[in-house]
């Protein structure tokens, strides 16, 4: 994630847009929308949900990230 820096828990009802591996026989996904969930792992990278619809989002691994 290029805003390392923040919190993943302000991450919480901002729109945002960002950039998915899906991996080298997919491509990419590029998703937009609000925050409107969050995982925080003790063990791994956090993840969140954007719209209330779809997958969450694993942190570590996206990237182009922008809160808009």
């Amino acid at each position: 994630m290029s805003a390392s820096h923040l919190n993943a828990l302000d991450l919480l009802g901002k729109q945002v847009s960002f950039t998915y591996s899906l991996g080298q026989s997919v491509g990419d996904l590029v998703k937009k929308g609000i925050v409107t969930s969050i995982i925080l792992n003790l063990s791994s990278s956090s993840q969140i949900l954007i719209d209330d619809q779809g997958d969450f989002y694993d942190l570590s691994e996206i990237t182009d990230f922008k809160i808009l």
